[in-house]
C-alpha cells in the first residue's frame, strides 16, 4: 500500500493500464489512448511496448487556438523499468506550454518516433505536415521520421543542440557569441555578416556551420506564418519541469498526472497585454490608431481565453475505475538497475547520486532566466476516432 501511495508500485501499475485507458475514453470517446503490447510466449501474457495519450481538448485548442508550432522531445524516465517519454508540446498565446500528446515507450528510436508522429498526425488530421512547424534536436531518429511523415512541414533544429556540437569542436567564446548573433538575426544580411566574421576567425568552423543545415536553425529562415521566434526547444524543457516529479513514479501515476495537470490548465485565467513593444505602441497611438489592431488574431486576448474555454471532464479516482477489457499486462522485460536516475534521453543528463539542484538556464543562448530547482534522489528505488465530435 505504501509503494502504491508513493507511486512506486511499478510492476503492478502495468496491470492497471487497461483500466486507465478505459476510464479516459469513457470520459470522452474522442480522447485517444493506445496501449501497445507484444505477446510473451513464456508467460502467455501480453508485455508492455507503448502507451500513447492524446486528449480531445488539447487537440482542439491546438488546432484552432494556438500557433501551429510543435516542440518534439524525448525524456528518459526513472523507476524500475525505465523507458522514454516522447512528447509533443505546443505554445499558447501567452507562450505557455500546451501539451498535445505523449508516447511512453521502451526506447527512443526511428521506429518509435515514426509511430508517435503517425498517431499525432491522425489526431491533428495532418497527412504531410503542411502548415505545421516542428522543432527538435534532430537526434535518435526524430528528424528522419519528420522527413518521412511530415515532408511538407517546416522542420527546425534546436539551435542549442547545434551550439553544443559546435562548442565541443571549436572552443572559442568569440565564435560562440557570433553563432548566437547569426542564429538570432532576423534578416539574411545580418546573418551572413556574422558568418563572415566567423570565417575570418576560423574557416573550419565556418565550413562546419554551412554544412549544419543552417536554414533549420537560423531565425531569419523561420516562415512568417509560424508567428514564433523560438530557435531552441525551450518548450520541451518547460514540459520536463512541469512533469519531472512524476518521472520516477509508476506509469499509471504518470499518465494519471498528465491528465489531471492538463485539466488544470483549463482553469487558468490570464490578463494579457498587447503584443507590440512599448516603442511601437507609442507610435501607433500617436497616429490615432488602436494597439489591438496591430496584434495578430492568433495572439489576441480573446483567442487566448477561448483556447481554455472547452470544459474537460474530471478523471475518476482509481478505486472508481471499471473492470478492464484488456488482459493483465506484464511490465517491460528489461528492468533498470536499482539506482533511480533521471536522464535526458539524448546528450545532456539530469541525474543525482544524493540530491542535486538542476538549474534551468538557457545560458549561452543569450536568454538567462532565474534558475528553477529540480530535486531527484537515487535512494528511491523503483523497488483515429474524430477528435472533434461536433466542433
Amino acid at each position: 500500500m505504501g509503494r502504491e501511495i508513493l507511486g512506486a508500485d511499478h510492476a503492478d501499475s502495468y496491470t492497471c493500464l487497461g483500466q486507465l485507458a478505459t476510464v479516459i475514453e469513457d470520459m470522452d470517446s474522442s480522447h485517444k489512448v493506445h496501449v501497445e503490447t507484444e505477446w510473451c510466449t513464456d508467460s502467455q501474457q501480453p508485455r508492455f511496448k507503448g502507451f500513447f495519450l492524446c486528449l480531445r481538448e488539447t487537440v482542439w485548442g491546438f488546432a484552432f487556438r494556438c500557433r501551429h508550432f510543435i516542440a518534439l522531445d524525448g525524456w528518459r524516465l526513472g523507476g524500475e523499468f525505465g523507458g522514454v517519454m516522447l512528447t509533443a508540446v505546443g505554445i499558447d498565446a501567452n507562450d505557455g506550454i500546451w501539451p498535445v500528446a505523449v508516447y511512453e515507450v521502451e526506447e527512443e528510436s526511428n521506429s518509435t518516433w515514426y509511430n508517435f508522429l503517425l498517431k499525432l498526425g491522425e489526431m491533428l488530421r495532418v497527412d504531410n505536415g503542411e502548415g505545421f512547424c516542428f522543432i527538435s534536436d534532430g537526434e535518435n531518429g526524430v528528424e528522419d521520421a519528420l522527413e518521412a511523415l511530415m515532408c511538407r512541414a517546416e522542420i527546425r533544429i534546436c539551435a542549442q543542440t547545434v551550439y553544443e556540437r559546435m562548442k565541443a569542436k571549436f572552443p572559442s567564446n568569440i565564435l560562440w557569441q557570433l553563432f548566437w548573433g547569426a542564429c538570432r538575426s532576423t534578416n539574411a544580411t545580418e546573418f551572413y555578416r556574422h558568418l563572415d566574421e566567423i570565417k575570418v576567425l576560423d574557416e573550419r568552423c565556418y565550413e562546419w556551420l554551412m554544412e549544419s543545415k543552417w536554414e533549420r536553425w537560423a531565425l531569419h529562415c523561420m516562415p512568417a506564418w509560424a508567428k514564433c521566434t523560438h530557435v531552441t526547444n525551450k518548450m520541451g524543457k518547460k514540459f520536463f519541469f512541469w512533469m519531472h516529479e512524476y518521472f520516477a513514479q509508476s506509469i499509471t501515476r504518470r499518465m494519471e498526472a498528465i491528465v489531471r495537470k492538463t485539466r488544470d490548465l483549463f482553469e487558468r485565467s490570464w490578463q494579457l497585454s498587447g503584443i507590440p513593444c512599448a516603442h511601437a505602441s507609442k507610435c501607433i497611438l500617436n497616429v490615432g490608431r488602436e494597439v489591438d489592431d496591430f496584434v495578430d488574431p492568433l495572439l489576441t486576448k480573446d483567442r487566448y481565453l477561448s483556447t481554455y474555454a472547452v470544459m474537460m471532464q474530471l478523471l475518476p479516482e482509481e478505486k472508481c475505475w471499471p473492470s478492464s477489457k484488456f488482459e493483465s499486462i506484464l511490465p517491460p522485460q528489461n528492468a533498470n538497475t536499482p539506482d533511480l536516475t533521471i536522464h535526458k534521453a539524448k546528450n545532456s543528463e539530469l541525474c543525482c547520486s544524493k540530491v542535486k539542484q538542476v538549474s534551468v538556464d538557457l545560458l549561452e543562448e543569450g536568454e538567462v532566466s532565474a534558475p528553477t530547482s529540480v530535486y531527484c534522489c537515487s535512494n528511491i528505488h523503483g523497488s483515429s476516432e474524430d477528435y472533434s465530435r461536433s466542433f
